[in-house]
């Protein structure tokens, strides 16, 4: 419908992507079926493995974006990592799932800079 548009897709990873584990394990105990929020069995995720599904996810996506024919890409997990060093939680507090003000701050610098000049290379 546009065709004089220019896409990019951007790649928004969930807040265990943007953070330093300080003990190197995340715990997921929470199981969302739409309809409650009940508790499900306790599993463990090393960062390592998290940081490898991050890759794997952001990885796919820009494979798609490039077929696709899009005019980019924007992996926003660097810009977004440098920020929490330096501002703190991007997410939170109220819901650790969603970003904070500082976090949607973070997330439009990510664009914008990702904007002028999209990685070809996809992530990274």
């Amino acid at each position: 419908m546009f065709p004089a548009s220019r896409v990019i897709a951007v790649y928004i990873p969930t807040p265990s992507g943007v953070y330093d584990l300080a003990d190197g394990i995340v715990l997921m105990d929470r199981v969302r079926d739409g309809i409650s929020d009940k508790e499900g069995p306790k599993t463990y995720f090393s960062a390592a493995a998290l940081d490898q599904a991050h890759a794997r996810t952001c990885n796919a996506i820009a494979a798609a974006t490039a077929k696709a024919g899009a005019a980019g890409f924007i992996d926003t997990r660097p810009h977004l990592r440098r920020r929490a060093f330096e501002w703190g939680y991007l997410h939170g507090p109220n819901d650790i799932g969603h970003f904070n003000q500082r976090g949607y701050t973070a997330l439009a610098e990510a664009i914008a800079e990702g904007m002028t000049r999209p990685d070809p290379r996809g992530c990274g």
